[in-house]
């Protein structure tokens, strides 16, 4: 998500006729995967891109973006939480305001493939340890989907991985593979359903 919001905005700045040379990035995932995707995507323009780790405490014009980017992030999630029917606090997995909207989410407004309802799944950043394990009990400890790896590399190992798990994981949902059924499942009489 992190990549692809990068990319827009760097698109946007250039279609607006602003001629950007040098791009300084904070990394998520592999720094080598993303140098390379933003060097193809932006292929025909002559653009220097700085992609790194902890880049925002490297170069000022990170940290400032950094600061930027927090305050638009606390002023939506600010105004998302005001017009929610329960307050999601900070939006922050630390925050115990957020962890009982989380907790709310997934005890009254759940979907049971991914957890969340759709009006709440754009705001919930699954990688976060704190929804991991909030998901994990809510489902008595089977994953449906497996949202681990958001924004990772796309060209290592662990993606190949984690994709084939998330594969087993949906293909088991949809009852294509017969070896367990989930407690979830189980718990809310879900059954698999072929005609309706």
């Amino acid at each position: 998500m992190s990549h692809d919001a990068a990319i827009q905005i760097i698109q946007r700045l250039i279609d607006e006729g602003v001629n950007v040379e040098h791009c300084y990035i904070d990394t998520v995932g592999n720094p080598a995967f993303y140098l390379r995707r933003l060097e193809q995507v932006f292929a025909r323009h002559s653009i220097t891109f700085t992609v790194e780790p902890k880049a925002d405490d490297k170069y000022p014009c990170c940290s400032a973006g950094s600061v930027v980017a927090k305050v638009t992030r606390d002023t939506i999630t600010q105004h998302l939480s005001s017009t929610s029917e329960k307050s999601m606090g900070s939006g922050y997995p630390s925050d115990p305001t957020c962890q009982k909207w989380i907790q709310h989410e997934l005890e009254h407004r759940s979907c049971p493939v991914f957890g969340f309802s759709p009006e709440s799944a754009p705001l919930v950043r699954f990688s976060w340890n704190p929804i991991k394990l909030a998901f994990e009990k809510q489902t008595g400890g089977t994953r449906l989907v497996a949202f681990e790896g958001q924004d990772d590399d796309e060209d290592t190992k662990e993606h190949q991985q984690l994709a084939k798990r998330q594969r087993q994981s949906m293909q088991s949902f949809l009852g294509q593979n017969k070896k367990r059924r989930f407690p979830y499942m189980e718990r809310k009489g879900i059954r698999t359903v072929s005609e309706f």
